[in-house]
């Protein structure tokens, strides 16, 4: 089962090595999509990926039809991620489905803690958006440039901020 996650991880690295002197043309990012779609667990159709994207542990991710990864994101999905259909992660998204604990005295060495992450059907994170272990976002919740989203939105939700706040009420997008 590790062996696999590794194999996964390197054929991710490779095309995304390979392929980083390409534009981000729409054919581009799907023929790229194409590419890197069997490092992991799961990927839907019409998946788009633009160039200098991270992912560790791929293997754990699962990603729905028509999905876009904006150039720059960096995604860690030890404790699981996934990302339903319609999906949008903007320029440089952060996920981070696991924290460091400490160890005697230290963050160095403790050992992680891991929790999914759940982006709902038709979300959209804008520019550096963080969303931290543990958080599902609502179907079609729209977070703003720069928000460090720690807890569950509501479907139809606006969050921004830092902490992220919610400015709308469900259903008044």
């Amino acid at each position: 089962m590790d062996f696999t996650r590794h194999l996964k991880y390197l054929w991710f690295f490779i095309v995304m090595r390979i392929t980083w002197i390409l534009p981000d043309w729409k054919p581009v990012l799907r023929f790229r999509g194409l590419l890197v779609s069997v490092a992991f667990a799961q990927c839907g159709r019409n998946f788009q990926i633009a160039s200098n994207v991270t992912i560790n542990f791929s293997s754990r991710i699962k990603v729905g039809d028509d999905v876009y990864i904006a150039h720059g994101c960096w995604i860690n999905a030890q404790g699981g991620l996934f990302l339903d259909d319609e999906v949008m992660l903007g320029p440089y998204t952060v996920i981070s489905t696991s924290d460091h604990t400490r160890m005697n005295q230290s963050y160095r060495f403790g050992p992680a803690e891991c929790s999914g992450v759940n982006v709902g059907k038709g979300s959209w994170t804008g520019a550096g958006v963080t969303i931290t272990r543990g958080v599902s976002l609502g179907a079609a919740t729209c977070c703003a440039a720069g928000a460090v989203v720690t807890q569950d939105t509501p479907a139809e939700s606006i969050v921004a901020g830092v902490p992220a706040r919610q400015l709308n009420s469900p259903g008044k997008a």
